[in-house]
């Protein structure tokens, strides 16, 4: 009786989840919104059961956690991906050997840190809590290789299952440590736990029969050899995207970064969406098509202005709605964030295209650009956001956080112009797009009664506050 229903489900997964690039891009796209409604749900919870200053402790141990990560990425995912080899068992396991190895270096590496990070910060209570989370790094690189080789076959619909139940699992885990233990150690706990279940998620949806410890050197090399843009680009990236949550705990009260980690973490969700496409979308398929790239480029032009058309007017909205969801979802203590949110979206878009052209030109096999790129934004936030903290306050801060990505982006832009790719004039449609859309609005939400101007009085208060 249900084998209709049942066969056309399954014909439409497997539709969606064919070579087509935009039903995967839809795939994903729908699978991500699931993730972040979860995501949200769970983070406005975790906002009325813990103070504002565990989300500041947790975001900065998040941080010096990835920044330690970074010191030694290889690529390894990228160079499964993009490889000729990457189905070969020699290939990935070599691959997958080095990502363990690598694990138990970093974890090391994190215990011999985490005294110094302690004091530089003036947290002692940071040491014992960065020891602990240390063996993350271990639990991590015990990850099934079976998700890089989906990953690579552009399986997506696989990906797209694992990441929501890696979510349910996190989420769950953290409400339940949440309730229980409503302290840094409690999430610090909830952390570990969530990546030991996740990392046996991974073994069980994707496994690998064939996986095992092994190194061929000439394996070993190129992965090397690719991975040396990689190392130096993933470096540069943590500095440029993380260079804030570095330097904020050392001028601001640590409830007030907790504040600005949540405003972040909202803020970045389109951000996110885009990494995954790229990653799961972009790159292998313009690794596949390798020199046919510009015979196709036609085709992936107009899929692209669609594509940031919607992309601009949704960012638009974001802007134009941040302060009425802060207040709507959250709590007085966490007034900042009406005014951050929106701030923060404003450079949104160029954080967007960044991705994107970073995915594209990594899998035309040009790692270089996108470190360049990264280098642009760190040499932008180092120099910028220490002068206008000192001489005009943290709003004026929060500006040259927004707009860091705005000399990636035309470094990027550059770099696919010297490719082939011109992309300049549809960029900028879509960037009109995003302003006309958060101004029209706003401006629709005064007539309505549900703001009483185009900036708050909440805002007002917020920003003097922070002009000081």
């Amino acid at each position: 009786m249900n084998t209709l229903p049942q066969s056309r489900l399954r014909s439409a997964w497997t539709k969606l989840n064919s070579g087509n690039a935009v039903n995967q891009t839809g795939l994903v796209t729908v699978a991500f919104g699931f993730e972040q409604v979860l995501r949200l749900m769970l983070n406005v919870i975790l906002a009325h059961l813990l103070v504002p200053a565990i989300f500041g402790v947790m975001a900065l141990i998040n941080t010096l956690r990835t920044g330690v990560e970074l010191l030694t990425d290889m690529g390894l995912r990228q160079n499964v991906i993009i490889s000729p080899d990457g189905e070969q068992s020699a290939f990935f396991n070599t691959a997958w050997t080095l990502q363990v190895i690598r694990g138990a270096i970093l974890m090391v590496i994190m215990v011999v840190a985490a005294w110094p990070l302690s004091v530089f910060y003036g947290r002692p209570e940071l040491f014992l809590m960065l020891v602990a989370c240390s063996t993350m790094f271990l639990i991590t690189s015990l990850s099934s290789p079976g998700t890089i080789l989906v990953q690579r076959r552009r399986e997506v619909g696989k990906l797209a299952v694992f990441d929501l139940v890696s979510q349910v699992i996190g989420a769950a885990i953290s409400l339940a440590f949440a309730l229980l233990m409503p302290t840094v150690w409690g999430t610090i706990w909830a952390l570990l736990l969530s990546a030991a279940l996740i990392i046996i998620t991974s073994h069980i949806m994707m496994p690998e029969r064939r996986i095992r410890l092994m190194i061929n050197r000439e394996h070993a090399w190129s992965i090397v050899h690719f991975g040396k843009w990689i190392f130096f680009s993933s470096l540069v990236y943590f500095g440029a995207t993380n260079f804030d949550r570095l330097y904020l705990p050392t001028v601001i009260p640590i409830a007030l970064f907790g504040v600005y980690g949540i405003a972040r973490v909202v803020g970045d969700a389109a951000t996110g969406l885009m990494h995954k496409i790229g990653g799961f979308i972009i790159l292998p398929a313009v690794a596949r098509l390798g020199e046919n790239m510009q015979q196709q480029l036609p085709r992936i032009t107009r899929i692209r202005r669609l594509g940031f058309l919607v992309i601009g007017f949704g960012i638009g909205c974001a802007v134009a709605f941040g302060d009425l969801f802060v207040g709507l979802l959250y709590d007085p203590r966490y007034a900042a964030a009406q005014l951050l949110l929106p701030l923060l979206l404003m450079g949104t878009w160029f954080a967007v295209q960044s991705a994107l052209a970073d995915s594209t030109l990594l899998g035309l096999g040009k790692p270089q650009y996108a470190a360049v790129g990264n280098l642009s934004k760190l040499i932008w936030s180092v120099v910028l956001l220490p002068l206008t903290i000192a001489q005009w306050g943290l709003f004026a801060g929060m500006i040259v956080i927004a707009m860091a990505d705005v000399p990636r982006y035309l470094t990027l832009l550059i770099a696919q112009k010297r490719c082939g790719l011109h992309f300049a004039l549809d960029d900028l449609m879509s960037a009109l797009v995003v302003g006309a859309t958060a101004w029209l609005v706003r401006l629709g939400l005064i007539e309505v009664g549900a703001i009483d101007h185009l900036v708050t009085a909440v805002q007002w208060r917020e920003m003097s506050l922070l002009m000081h």
